[in-house]
């Protein structure tokens, strides 16, 4: 290792009787040349649940091959010293919480009366949806206690317009789109079964057809427009239908972030 990452060791390695003094710890002190970083690592759904990342290993990089492995406590915090300069800090594993996983990518520019850093949804690289996979970190529920994201899936919310097109493109094509198996099964079932009449008719009368020949043929041809119009038009609200139950309803609430000392407000959408 090159020497600033063995100065970060010790500094993260104290003994007993300097650990503490970390009660005394302020984000961007500068201390015998080396300067004081907080790192905070909280997840939160954009409504109204936060969740700080415990045990989440991060790797600190100054350049390809000098890096340091550091891990957040038990409450998503991270407290080291380092001499000042231009850093990269990521994650090597993605932390997977509600189905989705996270990862952090950021530069971390270490100066006299920096800020807090904190690893939100916000700069994370967000990848999902995705069953989830045993975690390297936990994510801290209610009651204080670690635990490992439980194997959850999340649906992404299907387009009304899509299972038109599908629709569209084919008898019940929108509704096999929205899970409607069997209805579009039947659609498309009338309408195979009624242009295979209306064609049986025709070759029956061989161009001598009679009125009512000509009639049951028209019936038939009206049965399978309707059934392919109806279809494409139904399909919109049978994909809503689909995506109320997957419980991908949108709520939407103002959210106000703190981050590097700046306060933000914006609306948060949850499905």
């Amino acid at each position: 290792m090159r020497p600033f990452v063995l100065a970060a060791i010790v500094v993260c390695t104290l003994a007993p009787a300097a650990a503490s003094a970390q009660q005394f710890f302020t984000p961007g002190a500068e201390v015998s040349g080396q300067i004081s970083v907080q790192v905070n690592a909280t997840l939160n759904d954009g409504i109204d649940q936060y969740q700080p990342v415990s045990g989440l290993t991060l790797t600190l990089y100054r350049g390809a091959t000098d890096s340091l492995p550091l891990r957040t406590d038990d409450a998503g915090v991270l407290r080291f010293a380092i001499a000042p300069g231009t850093y990269r800090l990521s994650t090597p594993e993605p932390v997977r919480w509600h189905g989705r996983s996270y990862r952090w990518n950021i530069p971390l520019d270490v100066r006299p009366r920096m800020g807090i850093v904190n690893l939100t949804v916000a700069n994370a690289t967000i990848g999902g949806p995705a069953v989830a996979e045993s975690p390297r970190a936990a994510v801290k529920g209610e009651g204080g206690n670690a635990r490992a994201s439980t194997p959850t899936v999340a649906y992404a919310q299907k387009d009304g317009a899509t299972g038109a097109l599908f629709g569209f493109l084919l008898t019940g094509g929108g509704q096999f789109y929205a899970g409607q198996n069997t209805k579009g099964a039947v659609l498309l079932g009338l309408s195979v079964a009624e242009v295979a009449g209306a064609l049986s008719v025709a070759e029956r009368c061989n161009y001598s057809c009679t009125d009512s020949d000509l009639t049951t043929v028209e019936l038939l041809a009206l049965g399978t427009v309707f059934n392919w119009v109806y279809g494409m038009a139904s399909a919109p609200g049978d994909v809503r239908k689909w995506n109320e139950a997957h419980a991908r309803v949108a709520r939407v609430r103002p959210v106000l972030e703190h981050m590097d000392g700046r306060s933000g407000v914006g609306l948060a959408v949850k499905f």
